[in-house]
């Protein structure tokens, strides 16, 4: 038995007799709050808990070193979506020994100092905080500048922050949820001349975040582009039909980490193959195929002549 697990052991569980923890005592075990392994289970299958005959849900004592050694790889900036699917002996490896001792301490916020304020707010569920901060740093930066500069590196900390169990799920939906309504209202206010250039934004079928989509109209629009936002799971032919009738420059598509690797291939070669105009992707989960150009927020063409 590994240190600090003493007393946890249930002897009702299916397989090996006398063998398995509750969520208390596995969040315990690891430090990893039980919200944050309720939702690695769910998004990535990992930690799996079986059913005893009486209905409870027990995890095995071995998850809790693997999950030990999840915890170093966040902390050394791989995500869950990576770790989480680890074999314990690769886990080793990338971390350089065992995890079988008490957790590590967690480190401070390790952000830029600008962006405490921001985590505040989403730690405290204020979202007239986060909302006075977006309109304050609109006004003294821009809108470019604030997608780049505060936006873009606010997302990337709230995610590091959920990955190391500061901030549960619903803490990182308000923020998402808020921001995307924000970011909808700037790239929709922003006027545009009649002889603009047509981008066509879309999310390809399945998927369903649509805030990378939000950033990229933010930039676009902000720079006197005339944007069709089609939105998350757009199939493929609606999205170069649509760029067809209008004449559209570009077709810029955001693809999360969510997204299976191979339908995107397959979806972003069938974009390409369709589209009359260059194809465009971005975010964690865009891939590289014939055809199509993967950038990032600042790679993105402003020029609108």
């Amino acid at each position: 038995m590994l240190p600090g697990t003493a007393g946890q052991r249930s002897t009702d569980t299916p397989g090996t007799p006398g063998a398995g923890l509750g969520i208390g005592a596995l969040s315990r075990a690891t430090g990893v709050p039980e919200n944050t392994l309720r939702t690695w289970e769910r998004r990535y299958g990992y930690p799996r808990a079986e059913r005893t005959p009486s209905g409870h849900r027990l995890f095995p004592e071995s998850a809790i070193e693997r999950i030990r050694l999840v915890v170093q790889a966040l902390e050394a900036g791989w995500r869950p979506a990576q770790a989480l699917v680890m074999a314990p002996g690769d886990l080793r490896s990338l971390v350089g020994g065992s995890a079988a001792y008490p957790p590590l301490a967690r480190p401070s916020h390790p952000h830029s100092p600008v962006l405490e304020p921001w985590l505040s707010a989403v730690q405290g569920f204020d979202r007239r905080a986060l909302s006075t901060l977006l309109e304050a740093d609109r006004a003294s930066l821009g809108l470019r500048a604030l997608i780049l500069d505060r936006v873009a590196p606010f997302l990337d900390a709230v995610g590091a922050e959920w990955a190391a169990g500061r901030i549960g799920v619903a803490q990182e939906h308000t923020a998402s949820v808020l921001l995307e309504h924000w970011l909808q209202r700037q790239w929709e206010a922003a006027a545009s001349p009649t002889d603009a250039p047509v981008a066509v934004l879309a999310g390809l079928p399945g998927e369903r975040h649509g805030l990378g989509l939000h950033l990229v109209a933010c930039l676009l629009a902000d720079a006197g582009w005339r944007l069709v936002f089609l939105g998350p799971d757009t199939p493929v032919h609606e999205m170069a039909g649509t760029a067809a009738i209008l004449g559209a420059r570009q077709v810029l598509v955001s693809v999360s980490r969510t997204m299976d690797p191979l339908q995107v291939r397959r979806d972003l070669g069938s974009l390409a193959d369709q589209s009359p105009c260059p194809v465009l992707a971005g975010g964690a989960g865009a891939k590289a195929v014939r055809g199509v150009r993967v950038i990032g927020l600042a790679d993105l063409p402003f020029a609108t002549d």
